[in-house]
């Protein structure tokens, strides 16, 4: 049981990581977004 709890607290360690790196990514893609909506308007 002690092992499978380490897994678990693992993989939830894991998933945590992986929810911040996809909110960075998200605030990534947003900058790029507007970057290219200000680049749109100076064409």
């Amino acid at each position: 049981m002690e092992a499978i709890d380490h897994i678990v607290q693992e993989s939830v360690q894991k998933v945590k990581g992986l929810d911040a790196q996809s909110q960075e990514i998200s605030k990534l893609v947003s900058v790029i977004k507007d970057i290219a909506e200000q680049t749109n308007l100076l064409a």
